[in-house]
């Protein structure tokens, strides 16, 4: 095994977490440079996947400027030996997902039944034109 073998990383995204969904980012992707050292067989085998780059944002709740850590987290036995910064200036406003709005469902409409579906109901003789004036006032479904 060779130690002491490094290899350099340049612009790999840092991702924001725990942002609060009523909050954004105003401005462009951060994008960070570090290099990695470590023995030459797992230096061969990285690639930026390998590694959790990440910003942890919980403790913003308000829309504002901060000043937020960058973390790199580095698979096996290799080691972060440089970055090109770690704290960055992040511009938070409020989120501009649409708002939730309530809708109103309209009333039902009252449907009065047709009189031939009426008839067909009340059909038993003599009493057909009854039934027909007893069910053509606003019945409703």
């Amino acid at each position: 095994m060779i130690e002491g073998t490094a290899k350099e990383f340049k612009n790999v995204p840092v991702v924001l977490v725990n942002l609060s969904q009523s909050l954004a980012v105003s401005g462009d992707a951060v994008e960070i440079d570090f290099s990695v050292e470590g023995n030459l067989l797992d230096i061969e085998k990285v690639s930026p996947a390998n590694f959790n780059v990440f910003a942890d944002c919980a403790f913003i709740t308000e829309p504002g400027i901060y000043e937020v850590p960058v973390q790199i987290d580095a698979p096996g036995n290799l080691t972060i030996t440089s970055q090109s910064f770690s704290v960055f200036v992040l511009n938070v406003v409020k989120s501009e997902q649409e708002e939730e709005i309530p809708i109103e469902e309209p009333e039902p409409e009252k449907k009065s039944t047709s009189s031939v579906l009426k008839f067909r109901f009340c059909h038993k003789g003599l009493h057909d034109f009854w039934c027909w004036l007893r069910y053509s006032k606003s019945f409703s479904v």
